[in-house]
């Protein structure tokens, strides 16, 4: 639960439980590798997570920076590869 804000770990340990277990099965399916195994979690009910970070949000219990902001947006553009020889540098 480290690479989630505070308020967000807070859900998965409670309300959404079932979708963070602490132990799960992993599938190798013939492979012999374990970073080639198919993790066996339950899918998530979708509304159901946005149901929870909807009530987190509007109550005001989470605070997210602007980079976890920016993380948590919808963006196709790629910030590695842009070209601009027009753009003066600061």
């Amino acid at each position: 639960m480290k690479l989630l804000p505070p308020a967000y770990g807070e859900i998965a340990r409670n309300e959404l439980i079932e979708y963070f277990p602490d132990d799960f099965d992993c599938d190798l399916n013939g492979k012999t590798q374990a970073y080639e195994a198919i993790v066996l979690i339950p899918f998530c009910a979708e509304n159901r997570v946005l149901e929870e970070e909807a009530k987190i949000r509007t109550s005001g219990r989470v605070q997210l920076t602007d980079a976890e902001d920016l993380r948590n947006t919808i963006n196709f553009g790629c910030f590695s590869y842009s070209y601009a020889p027009n753009k003066k540098n600061p």
